[in-house]
């Protein structure tokens, strides 16, 4: 499982970076229309709904393990969620946990 997370982790830095930049330089968003591009429609509003419940359930977990005594310190990986998103923090925060395991 550990080659499984690094993937995803890898594939969570690279595709939404390639979104992102790739809306900023080729569709020439500005930053301010590539974010407000978030809530253009139904379908995005859903998607983004989505993510944001997600990070919140994810970001219980961590916090809920942590203070359990069974999880590893929760920043580093709210860190990732700011810095590239949960596509990244999620698969690293299993890995650590894996790690931990073995």
């Amino acid at each position: 499982m550990k080659k499984v997370y690094i993937v995803l982790a890898i594939l969570g830095i690279a595709l939404p970076y390639w979104a992102m930049f790739s809306s900023i330089i080729i569709d020439e968003y500005s930053i301010s229309e590539f974010f407000s591009a978030w809530f253009n429609n139904n379908a995005v509003r859903m998607m983004a709904a989505d993510l944001g419940i997600a990070a919140i359930t994810f970001s219980t977990y961590i916090i809920y393990k942590y203070q359990s005594g069974n999880g590893p310190n929760p920043l580093k990986y709210f860190i990732m969620m700011l810095g590239v998103g949960l596509s990244f923090a999620m698969p690293i925060y299993f890995l650590d946990m894996e790690r931990n395991r073995s």
